[in-house]
């Protein structure tokens, strides 16, 4: 029988969300657990920790069926999109909020 997969969504990029997944995966998980999150920001932030993590790119063509070991974490990449200035965060988003 598969083991279950559990996924997490660490919210706001900017927040303590990317962090927690980072310390969880420090630890030797008994399912799959798969991040879904930018891999280009974990990645930076794991850095930014200190921490030696092994970021493995998944997807729904590719789930991992092994536990998540100590120090990895698997990723379904969803990039993060350019943020926006202030000014544009209230209403539709103009194509003029968006920075290069």
């Amino acid at each position: 029988m598969p083991l279950p997969r559990f996924a997490l969504t660490p919210g706001e990029p900017a927040g303590i969300g990317p962090d927690l997944c980072l310390l969880l995966s420090r630890e030797r998980q008994p399912y799959p657990l798969i991040a879904i999150a930018s891999q280009a920001l974990l990645e930076e932030r794991a850095s930014q920790l200190g921490l030696d993590i092994r970021v493995t790119p998944v997807s729904p063509a590719a789930w991992p069926e092994e536990p998540t070991p100590a120090g990895a974490l698997y990723v379904w990449d969803t990039p993060c999109k350019p943020p926006s200035s202030p000014a544009c965060s209230i209403g539709p988003m103009p194509a003029t909020c968006w920075k290069p």
